[in-house]
């Protein structure tokens, strides 16, 4: 996780909605444990935190951790926070959390096998990222 470009986006990131999929996809549970990884200013973190979830949230950049505490704290939540590098062993550790990890708006493959080893049975881990169609501005494809 890129400090600059995550304290960049936390900051975008402020005032949004909780994305659409997590909403969705967490309503098919009971809460419990969540983890959001990479989780900037904490939009999805807040959200699960106010529906009742006991979340951690993880990033790398040390100014979105500050804005997810100010906003956790000004809103009366309760987010485990955590600030860590992509090779963190933090990383490995949070994703033996439970329930419920959601990884969005973020891309690091390693991520995913032990997400996936640390979501309990019946648990569910969401991955939300960007794609794009494939073809370059000359028309070819890249």
């Amino acid at each position: 996780m890129s400090a600059t470009s995550s304290g960049e986006r936390a900051a975008e990131d402020i005032g949004r909605a909780p994305t659409s999929l997590l909403v969705e996809t967490s309503k098919r549970l009971t809460p419990g444990r969540a983890l959001d990884l990479a989780c900037g200013s904490g939009r999805n973190a807040l959200w699960l935190a106010e529906q009742g979830w006991s979340v951690t949230a993880v990033d790398g950049s040390p100014t979105a951790i500050e804005i997810l505490r100010s906003r956790a704290s000004s809103r009366g939540v309760t987010v485990s926070m955590k600030v860590a590098t992509s090779k963190s062993s933090n990383i490995r550790l949070a994703c033996q959390l439970g329930i419920f990890i959601a990884i969005c708006y973020y891309l690091q493959r390693d991520l995913f096998v032990p997400a996936k080893q640390g979501v309990v049975p019946g648990g569910i881990v969401i991955s939300i990222v960007h794609i794009t169609s494939g073809r370059r501005a000359d028309g070819g494809i890249a």
